[in-house]
């Protein structure tokens, strides 16, 4: 009489790992397509690595505007800030005007051409 059958575990393992290098493959892909998109890319990382069919969503979405780094000087109060508000959090006044740092004397200035400060070219 033959004994019990053997049970060979070693097709799952190769199909494990053929799941794994795929979803990893799907993962830097995602991580790569929401960079150029400026989109998070660590979280379409693990959305694509655990969903790879999610890189079909992502592949559709408009590409986000990049963040501009300029700061803004409210035109009420006159308080620098960061350029991604949309009102002045000291006197909440909205759209601030933009500005930029003077190459000539480091001050920041509006973004008019020349330099309130020195008439430097801006």
């Amino acid at each position: 009489m033959p004994g019990p059958p053997i049970i060979s575990f070693s097709c799952y393992y190769n199909d494990m790992h053929r799941v794994f290098i795929i979803s990893l493959l799907a993962g830097l892909v995602g991580l790569f397509l929401a960079g150029s998109k400026n989109r998070n890319v660590w979280g379409w990382f693990v959305i694509s690595f655990l969903l790879p069919f999610s890189l079909l969503v992502l592949l559709f979405l408009p590409s986000l505007p990049p963040a501009s780094s300029k700061p803004v000087r409210c035109p009420d109060c006159g308080k620098v800030m960061e350029s991604g508000r949309d009102a002045c959090p000291n006197c909440k006044r909205e759209m601030p005007i933009s500005m930029v740092e003077c190459p000539s004397c480091g001050v920041i200035v509006r973004e008019e051409g020349k330099c309130e400060n020195c008439g430097g070219t801006l």
